[in-house]
């Protein structure tokens, strides 16, 4: 009974999983969410200012592009991108290589191919067909109940 419980959960036993939204942190006791500065609300759901408004008055427009934008933050006007945007504003395209939302995910397609800014699909080079995959090989030693060791080897996809 050293320990608190692991993020993200709370209550007995830690039984329970925390609600708080917007990057809130979660008391481990009860659960009770402790908002970010620009949150409210009991799992800290709701903005301070109304939806393309922010600041410390709310007298600011979100200089987000609305389109490429999950949300502008109540208090600093930081813009969260989409999938497929990136940017200050969300105004510009993932560059080659990455996907996903604020263009975090890195790309993993064979022979040049470059990958779809949203879903990350591969996009094939001139002169490649096919899905773009990478393939990765992975061989281990692992050691059986009677102590023997044997090469395992399995091959599986390197994208979801």
């Amino acid at each position: 009974c050293h320990e608190e419980c692991p993020v993200g959960t709370y209550g007995p036993q830690c039984a329970h999983k925390c609600d708080c939204l917007n990057r809130a942190k979660c008391y481990h006791i009860n659960g009770a969410c402790l908002c970010n500065e620009g949150f409210k609300g009991p799992s800290c759901q709701d903005r301070f200012c109304p939806a393309g408004l922010y600041g410390l008055l709310c007298d600011k427009y979100c200089p987000c592009k609305a389109d490429n934008t999950l949300s502008c933050h109540p208090l600093s006007g930081e813009c969260t991108c989409a999938a497929g945007w990136a940017g200050l504003y969300c105004n510009e395209t993932c560059p080659a290589g990455y996907y996903g939302e604020g263009c975090r995910e890195p790309c993993s397609c064979a022979n040049g191919a470059d990958c779809d800014g949203i879903t990350g699909a591969c996009i094939c080079a001139p002169g490649y067909i096919g899905p773009g995959r990478l393939w990765r090989r992975l061989i281990r030693l692992e050691r059986d109940d009677s102590g023997f060791s044997n090469w395992t080897e399995n091959i599986r996809d390197f994208i979801r």
